[in-house]
């Protein structure tokens, strides 16, 4: 199904947008949901930023969202750090996880690692370390904007994170199965630029991917000044990277 193009004047507001692509990811079928989840986590591990990384912070996947199972566990086998996120109130923090097997039902239900302090993750204990967030979303535009759930966790997390750098609006470069050169997942293997060597402070970069089905991957979508853009954007058909 090809999504409605969202732009210029009399654009949709967030709460119809999350509505529609909600309604679009949850219509799908169980083993469908599966075959795309298991391509896009594959198009992330051919990413320069997945395999340079040596942090990932990864959100455990609940109801309809893309999959990210495959990916933990490939992290893990590749002796990677994984984190994942816990719902804290009014915020969130990620915490180490050491197998699948430690995480507990928490917030509305979902997966989440038990919060022990001494597995929380913080940049400035993780200097000269690559970091790489993966990002569910309601929906993401080829900007590299997104509509979350509309609780604001990741915003306010990004924000507070000195290892993170927004990208100001410029150029974009995608790969799909349509284009040359690709390798099995489909994505150009120059995909994902190299890593800055420090962020503010001394800090590690946080590079940002955003995953979702490609009938979440919209033209446009409105986004206020508090909302974070991702650095790239990856689907079961293409790979959209910011510049």
């Amino acid at each position: 199904m090809v999504p409605l193009r969202i732009w210029g004047k009399g654009m949709e507001t967030k709460a119809r947008i999350r509505q529609r692509m909600l309604a679009l990811r949850d219509a799908m079928q169980i083993q469908e949901r599966k075959g795309k989840s298991a391509k896009i986590m594959a198009r992330v591990t051919e990413t320069l930023w997945y395999k340079e990384a040596d942090i990932l912070l990864a959100y455990i996947s609940y109801r309809s969202e893309v999959d990210t199972e495959s990916l933990i566990q490939n992290a893990f086998a590749e002796g990677k750090k994984v984190y994942c996120p816990r719902v804290e109130g009014e915020g969130m923090n990620f915490y180490e996880i050491l197998s699948s097997e430690e995480l507990e039902e928490g917030y509305r239900g979902i997966k989440e690692p038990q919060g022990r302090d001494e597995r929380r993750f913080q940049l400035d204990k993780s200097q000269g370390k690559k970091c790489l967030m993966i990002l569910p979303g309601s929906a993401f535009d080829e900007e590299g904007n997104r509509i979350g759930y509309g609780k604001g966790y990741y915003d306010r997390y990004l924000e507070k994170s000195s290892g993170y750098q927004e990208r100001s609006n410029g150029s974009r470069e995608r790969s799909s199965d349509r284009c040359q050169g690709k390798n099995d997942s489909g994505c150009e293997k120059s995909n994902g630029s190299q890593y800055p060597k420090s962020g503010n402070k001394g800090y590690p970069f946080i590079k940002t991917i955003g995953v979702c089905f490609a009938c979440q991957l919209l033209r446009e979508i409105p986004a206020d000044i508090h909302d974070k853009k991702v650095d790239m954007v990856i689907t079961e058909t293409e790979c959209v990277e910011m510049r």
